[in-house]
Formats: C-alpha cells, structure tokens, sequence
C-alpha cells in the first residue's frame, strides 16, 4: 500500500472552523494514494489481509504456544515433585 504524505490546513485537521486561528498553518498528514482501490480494493483487502495476520494473528498463535509450553512445564513438575 502507498502511502502519501500532503500537507492540510490545520483547520481541517482538527475539525475546526476555517475561520478559527492558525488557519494558514498546514500539517503534514499520510493519505493512500487512489490505485488502492483499483481492481475491486484488490490491493486494500490484500494489504488488510497481510496486516491483520501480522497484528492480530501471529502475536496470538505466540501466546498460545507459551501457554502449552508453560503448561506442560507445570505438569512435569507436579508429576516428578521437583521443587
């Protein structure tokens, strides 16, 4: 995914009035560009798929490893009473 930084009126990027104060000043801020959402979002729901997997998926998967590993440490333990 691209992702393009431009720069928007501070205004604009605080939800405020154009007629507030500081009007001139401009932001930068990340924008995707519009190939994106070319071939039916085909590059979106890719780079949503990709992202997903890596934040949500593999840090769980990780945490239940652990646990069975812990758990079987545990059972050894008690099994063998070594304290």
């Amino acid at each position: 995914m691209t992702n393009v930084i431009v720069h928007i009126p501070l205004w604009w990027a605080c939800g405020k009035t154009s007629e507030s104060d500081g009007n001139n000043v401009l932001v930068p801020n990340a924008q995707v560009t519009e190939s994106n959402f070319d071939n039916n979002c085909l590059l979106y729901r890719l780079h949503e798929w990709i992202t997903g997997i890596f934040h949500n998926t593999l840090p769980s998967m990780l945490l239940l490893v652990a646990t069975i590993m812990l758990t079987v440490e545990i059972i050894i333990i008690v099994i063998f009473h070594i304290a």
